[in-house]
């Protein structure tokens, strides 16, 4: 039987696959409520199914409930395994189509969109050019939609042992580890404004050493913070680590860090317009020491540290490259 998560409702870490989101039409709640007619259809199935559209819909004078209904439709369009969008011929929200351009190259959308849709021409060219399926109707949405989740249904994830915060998955010939607390990691760049790289080292008890890392943590890991913003959360964590407030916070990429040992997906934040506010270390038993590198000496003080013998995360090469582009751009 499927499960239906409806806006506000929390969205729990550890859902069971496959997820689908259900993008596209609800013009403010004045849209018909294909939503409720999609998630009938799939009653029997084993499906996770997240709806963003509310019993009552947030306007603009509601600042906070609309804030957290953005907030929930982004956390829930990057949990999802499959974006089932549908657009209706009237629909004129602009968020549906800022939704597709989000996740057009993702792998996972499937798109109906009705003829008489005033953009559809617009919407058809960028979907042949991305290779999103795209049909006409509720019903041919509904078939894409099983086809898609059917991959995810060939072999039934199996949890051979859990702890406290990860859990082991034995599907098909194939385990890893999950993290039963969160839904992702916050991996941090932070620049300075006189071009230094914020850095963090610590002892890691899984390789008996210390480590040179980027600042970084997890998304949503504690009571309350479910539906915490990943940008908020990659904020919070360099504060605690490093001492740093950013004033801006932007995404570098997005993607598996250890594909084929750990479910966990990573997003990597540029973080700007820093302040000092502290001497940071972490919080709880962390023992964080912060190092402030300027940019054109990076690579010799990591060469320098690793002939030392500690290790230097990977991760820190590829922010400095991400960066460096950001930078020839202008």
């Amino acid at each position: 039987m499927s499960r239906i998560l409806q806006a506000p409702e929390p969205i729990p870490a550890g859902l069971p696959r496959p997820v689908v989101f259900l993008a596209g039409s609800i013009d403010d709640g004045q849209a018909q409520n294909w939503q409720t007619a999609f998630g009938e259809s799939f009653a029997a199935d084993s499906l996770v199914l997240l709806n963003p559209r509310r019993s009552v819909w947030p306007g603009v004078t509601e600042p906070v409930a609309l804030q957290q209904q953005i907030d929930w439709e982004l956390h829930g369009l990057e949990r999802a395994d499959v974006i089932a969008m549908y657009i209706t011929a009237e629909s004129k929200a602009p968020v549906s189509l800022l939704e597709f351009g989000l996740w057009a190259r993702s792998g996972k959308l499937v798109v109906a969109c009705e003829p008489g849709y005033w953009r559809r021409e617009n919407l058809a060219a960028t979907c042949a050019r991305y290779h999103v399926p795209l049909v006409t109707n509720l019903t041919e949405l509904q078939h894409l939609v099983r086809e898609a989740v059917k991959a995810f249904q060939t072999f039934k994830p199996i949890t051979t042992q859990t702890g406290k915060f990860l859990s082991m998955i034995k599907e098909g010939h194939w385990e890893y580890a999950h993290r039963t607390n969160s839904r992702g990691a916050a991996v941090i760049v932070g620049i300075t404004d006189e071009r230094q790289i914020l850095l963090v080292e610590q002892y890691r008890i899984p390789v008996h050493g210390r480590t040179i890392e980027l600042p970084a943590g997890m998304i949503g890991d504690d009571p309350g913070q479910e539906n915490e913003a990943n940008a908020e959360a990659a904020r919070r964590e360099l504060l605690e680590e490093t001492g740093y407030l950013a004033a801006k916070i932007e995404v570098l990429t997005h993607g598996s860090p250890c594909a084929g040992l750990s479910s966990e997906l990573t997003t990597m934040f540029l973080a700007t317009g820093l302040q000092a506010k502290g001497k940071g270390g972490g919080v709880g038993h962390e023992d964080i020491q912060v190092h402030v590198v300027p940019l054109n000496e990076a690579a010799a003080w990591l060469e320098a540290k690793s002939k030392a013998g500690i290790l230097v995360d990977p991760k820190i090469y590829a922010g400095l490259y991400l960066v460096g582009l950001r930078m020839k751009k202008g």
